[in-house]
Parts: structure tokens; C-alpha cells; sequence
């Protein structure tokens, strides 16, 4: 460790304090440019086209999803008996439907069976997508691989476009 004392030191250099519209008056007659407008941003060609509600949940060791938002958005109360499907993508498709199997829990989670978590290749600490549509009367939960073949699919399109 290296101490410096003595006259080796140098002091900082503060400048002194100045109010700032002298600081932006002496900029400006510097010719220098003076924040004070917005910059320029990119206008974004996509625009929201549904009412989807997208949610973020993380499975349990129970196969509980802790997102309870989707579920609320979709006025399913604790209890509401639900049916679950699982589409050919690796997609589930959950809809309320009063003699389904499955039911939310009393706060709210919807539970997966250890069979259909095996299925999605689901473990403990694995996070899932969750899309509430109302107007389908339908959610849907989308596990890591399926996210992981559509953002590869969505990177493999955007690649030929710009070859192409």
C-alpha cells in the first residue's frame, strides 16, 4: 500500500459554483449546444393490436404458478374450476370450465400435475410466460422451450429477411 503525504499531494481542482443559466448562457455564446429539447427517438412501426395480459410466473416444487394476475384478469376466483390442455406446440391452454380437473388454489395459483410439468419439461424455479385472453375466454402458459423455439424461429426470420 502506498501512502503520499507531504508536499506531493495535489489538490483537487473544484471549480467554482455557478447558477446554471449563467453556465447555459456562457455555453450558448460559446456556440456550444444547451440541452433543453427532447432528443429525436425512433418511431416503432408496432402497435398493441389485443387486450392480452401477459404475466410472469415461476413453477413451484408443488407445480404451483406463482402468477396470480393473469388468473384475476380472467375473473377466475380461487376455487374456479379450470380445464387444461396441452397444445401440439408444448403450449397449455387453460379455460374455465365447470366440470374441469383442476382448480385454482386458495390463493389464486394454478397447480400442475407432476405428469403434464414432465410433459412441458417443467422443474422447481423454472419461469413461464402466461398470456390471459378474455375475449378467448382462455389462458395460456408457455414454458422455457417453447419460448426458446419461437424466439429462435422469430431470430431465423429476421436473419433471411436481412439477406434477402
Amino acid at each position: 500500500m502506498w501512502v503520499v503525504s507531504g508536499p506531493g499531494v495535489i489538490k483537487p481542482l473544484i471549480p467554482p459554483r455557478m447558477p446554471n443559466r449563467t453556465l447555459r448562457q456562457e455555453a450558448v455564446s460559446r456556440g456550444c449546444r444547451v440541452w433543453g429539447r427532447a432528443l429525436p427517438l425512433p418511431s416503432f412501426a408496432l402497435s398493441r393490436v389485443g387486450d392480452v395480459v401477459y404475466g410472469l410466473g415461476s413453477v413451484d416444487d408443488r407445480g404451483r404458478v406463482s402468477d396470480v394476475v393473469c388468473p384475476q384478469v380472467m375473473g377466475w376466483l380461487p376455487g374456479a374450476r379450470l380445464s387444461v390442455e396441452a397444445s401440439a406446440g408444448g403450449e397449455l391452454v387453460v379455460r374455465a370450465d365447470a366440470a374441469g380437473e383442476f382448480a385454482l388454489t386458495h390463493r389464486g395459483h394454478l397447480r400442475l400435475p407432476p405428469a403434464m410439468r414432465r410433459w412441458c419439461g417443467l422443474s422447481a424455479g423454472d419461469r413461464v410466460l402466461l398470456a390471459a385472453d378474455p375475449a378467448r375466454d382462455q389462458m395460456v402458459l408457455y414454458p422455457p422451450a417453447v419460448l426458446d423455439r419461437l424466439l429462435a424461429r422469430a431470430a431465423n426470420c429476421r436473419g433471411a429477411e436481412a439477406q434477402g
